[in-house]
């Protein structure tokens, strides 16, 4: 697996530390079928929240 790139060509933490435990064990690393990768974490909300989004807390 690639590192990887996400919209804008902004790295994708996620994807990159699941390329970097795929090169150490040398092999694709398992997710499990119901796992997805997302184009970020919280990455994108902190983003929207400089755009002047809002977020609503509990």
């Amino acid at each position: 697996m690639a590192r990887s790139e996400y919209a804008g060509g902004r790295k994708n933490p996620a994807a990159d530390r699941i390329a970097a435990m795929s090169q150490k064990a040398g092999a694709d690393v398992a997710l499990l079928d119901e796992a997805r990768l997302a184009p970020a974490g919280v990455v994108r909300p902190i983003e929207l929240q400089q755009e002047g989004y809002a977020h609503i807390r509990p």
